[in-house]
């Protein structure tokens, strides 16, 4: 089964003229390995090797679900059309819950909340400058006026 479904996804890739290159700057995979897959060099490629192929085509390029599954109905399909900005950051989104789990929303929530801090932390020490400044130029107008006082 998983031999006919990169079956396919090659033959999609090809039918689309998409190079190794091309793939590999929209995808987390390699350009050598995408080659070795298009060149058949690689018969067995990593299941999550296949899943990232297999969302690209379907929602970048909209190639059919059924067609890549099944081989069924045409390659193309033509009622998936969806802004492909989106489908790209799906993808790594769906790459990376599945990494790291389903913390993906706790682990942005900390770096929202780290980002937040560093904003506190840079305001503050940007009135502790201020301060240092006011007293600086208190401290340099006391000696202007002693000095001519003095005079």
């Amino acid at each position: 089964m998983q031999e006919k479904l990169l079956e396919r996804i090659i033959n999609a890739i090809k039918h689309l003229g998409l190079t190794g290159y091309e793939i590999a700057e929209k995808t987390p995979l390699s350009q050598v390995g995408i080659d070795k897959i298009l060149n058949r060099t690689s018969t067995k490629p990593r299941d999550t090797t296949i899943e990232v192929l297999y969302n690209l085509l379907s929602k970048e390029y909209n190639i059919s679900k059924s067609w890549l599954n099944h081989g069924l109905g045409d390659m193309k399909d033509e009622t998936n059309e969806k802004d492909n900005n989106s489908s790209i950051d799906n993808i790594f989104k769906e790459l990376i819950s599945k990494t790291i789990g389903y913390k993906l929303d706790e682990i942005l929530l900390c770096l929202e909340t780290i980002k937040e801090q560093n904003k506190e932390i840079i305001e503050y020490i940007d009135s502790q400058r201020l301060k240092d400044l006011v007293s600086v130029e208190k401290e340099r107008v006391s000696k202007n006026k002693k000095t001519t006082k003095n005079t």
